[in-house]
């Protein structure tokens, strides 16, 4: 599955467009990614 595959099924599972679904999909890459760095400091 890549991101895009992803966003499209975030999109229809919560009834959302694909570009709110993408922005959630990035807002928690991006949170995830965040912490891991702290973690790895």
């Amino acid at each position: 599955m890549n991101k895009a595959e992803l966003i499209e099924i975030v999109a229809k599972e919560a009834d959302i467009s694909k570009a709110v679904a993408e922005k959630a999909l990035n807002s928690v890459t991006g949170a995830i990614t965040a912490s891991l760095k702290k973690v790895n400091r």
